[in-house]
């Protein structure tokens, strides 16, 4: 789940698809699936659909498959498992189980592994059914350790800021949006979106990025800003982000990405 974690993070920007109202006269938007994400340092994502579902998500790097998750269904159309294979010859790792609340909303995850141990990840919402707070803990022999928690701040519909705290480590995130840009995206992630993409929920694009992280006597500042290409429906075909840590020259990176419009 840590892999995930960092991976999906780094890699996936927010995603949304908002309702607007249409015309009788106004041409209908088209739907999109991204199938590829790929940056200039030579790492991609590929997804492969069963119809409007993602099935599998694959990470390659410089076209060398590094590995991929495959999501597995329940009968309501929820992930209720997703499988993790290292294409470099690794051990498989134990499936994560997806379980979700009354009204629908992801509620925990856990994995099992063959010592026993068991990781355990339970989702808090606020009064809006927004997501609130994350617990990890690690279950050893029915002993319960809490690992991290991360809390959540939502404005208008955008995850604003996120708190990550362990017993060594404190991790601020500020977000800033482009409130009048939708984020159309949201969708087609949403459903895998569990710990690490809760970003993937927001109304809008975020355009700036700060992170604030402690550990120890340490504090290191890392600022990122966004600048996006978008294609005729509305959807990010490319983005260059600039980021600067502390006080060190800046650095660039661009990703671009590939659709299957119906």
């Amino acid at each position: 789940m840590k892999k995930l974690y960092q991976s999906l993070l780094f890699f996936c920007l927010p995603l949304a698809l908002t309702s607007c109202e249409e015309g009788v006269f106004e041409p209908q938007s088209a739907n999109c699936l991204e199938i590829k994400q790929e940056d200039s340092e030579g790492n991609a994502w590929e997804k492969v659909y069963d119809e409007q579902d993602i099935i599998q998500q694959r990470y390659l790097k410089d076209q060398a498959l590094q590995y991929y998750y495959s999501y597995v269904y329940d009968d309501d159309g929820r992930v209720s498992e997703i499988q993790y294979l290292d294409a470099q010859d690794a051990p498989y790792a134990p499936s994560e189980f997806i379980t979700y609340d009354e009204e629908g909303r992801w509620s925990k995850s856990t994995v099992t592994y063959p010592n026993g141990n068991v990781s355990i990840y339970a989702a808090e919402y606020d009064s809006q059914g927004q997501l609130q707070k994350v617990t990890s803990s690690t279950n050893k022999s029915g002993t319960v350790t809490q690992n991290y928690t991360v809390t959540y701040t939502w404005l208008n519909g955008n995850n604003v800021s996120r708190t990550y705290e362990s017993a060594s480590q404190r991790q601020e995130i500020q977000y800033e949006f482009d409130l009048d840009q939708e984020n159309k995206r949201r969708k087609e992630q949403k459903k895998v979106a569990f710990l690490s993409l809760a970003v993937a929920y927001n109304q809008n694009m975020f355009k700036r990025v700060k992170t604030v992280s402690t550990s120890g006597s340490t504090t290191t500042t890392t600022e990122s800003v966004y600048d996006y290409e978008y294609n005729e429906e509305g959807y990010p075909s490319a983005v260059t982000r600039t980021t600067t840590v502390n006080s060190d020259a800046s650095s660039t990176s661009t990703t671009t990405f590939l659709y299957n419009c119906d």
